[in-house]
């Protein structure tokens, strides 16, 4: 709620850090039931911060059942056409695997 009251009084936004949990394996051919239990994952789905912030928002008037529809459609659409535009975009080559993963050395800096 501090969150909200200073958004609404113009204040910028706050940082919310929440833990979440991955719940399908890393990829289709990976078998995650060899490194965790199907319990594992029902005890995060319990406790996934994302619909308790949700139904509390809801509970507490803050958000309408059409307004997080229209944040849902509007995510999803946002992830389809990110997904789009990665499927589209050329393959990269091996040589550029390394960029922009780490800052440029500065000139003083001399490899050795």
């Amino acid at each position: 709620q501090a969150a909200l009251q200073r958004a609404r009084q113009g204040q910028g936004p706050t940082l919310i850090e929440i833990i979440t949990y991955r719940y399908k394996p890393h990829t289709n051919n990976d078998d995650d039931s060899s490194y965790r239990s199907q319990e594992e994952v029902d005890e995060w789905r319990q406790r996934d911060p994302i619909p308790i912030m949700r139904d509390l928002l809801m509970e507490l008037g803050e958000i309408s059942v059409e307004e997080d529809e229209e944040i849902r459609r509007c995510v999803r659409a946002e992830v389809d056409e990110a997904q789009r535009y990665a499927e589209e975009a050329p393959v990269a080559l091996p040589e550029d695997a390394l960029l922009h993963v780490y800052g440029e050395s500065p000139e003083s800096v001399s490899e050795g």
